[in-house]
């Protein structure tokens, strides 16, 4: 069960990434899940590359009209440069191992 619009926490959370990224900014998303917090970053001013591992969620984003794309941090080229990058709730699947690589791919 996901809020189809964040809570006023996180809304602060989202605007400050956009302060950081800036309103022409591009900002990778990794793990967009149902796609809200691009949402709301979107109507912010800036532009999101929506990513998941899940083909599954991304294809609820497609119903909504929205583009996502498939990617695994592991294996995959994460393109950029980004101004930001958002991975919530997705870190805590890569495995410890490989988590200092996924960190320093995504920086």
């Amino acid at each position: 069960i996901v809020r189809h619009v964040p809570n006023d926490r996180e809304q602060a959370s989202l605007k400050r990434l956009v302060a950081i990224a800036g309103t022409a900014g591009q900002i990778l998303e990794v793990g967009s899940g149902a796609g809200y917090d691009a949402d709301f970053l979107e109507g912010l001013g800036v532009k999101v590359r929506r990513t998941d591992a899940t083909k599954r969620f991304l294809e609820l984003q497609a119903a909504r009209g929205k583009h996502g794309e498939l990617l695994d941090l592991l294996t995959d080229d994460l393109g950029g440069p980004y101004d930001a990058v958002l991975a919530l709730a997705v870190l805590i699947h890569v495995p410890r191992d490989q988590i200092d690589q996924v960190l320093a791919r995504i920086a």
